[in-house]
């Protein structure tokens, strides 16, 4: 987080009220991608070579059906 100033990103605690699990947001500009999705905790990536499309998908481990 203390790297980015200047994105207007929400901030963890918001990401913990706001955002269900799986949510995202991201900010680009000209260089740089920023991106802030929830999982367990807020997570913030930031990348200068990558853009935002095409997004994927993952399989998140159940521990309640244990798979």
């Amino acid at each position: 987080m203390n790297s980015l100033h200047g994105f207007p990103l929400p901030g963890p605690k918001e990401v913990e009220k706001t955002f269900n699990r799986g949510k995202s947001q991201a900010v680009c500009n000209t260089t740089n991608t920023v991106i802030v999705w929830r999982d367990n905790k807020p997570v913030y990536m930031g990348s200068n070579c990558d853009e935002l499309e095409p997004m994927g998908s993952c399989q998140h481990y159940s521990m309640q059906e244990k798979s």
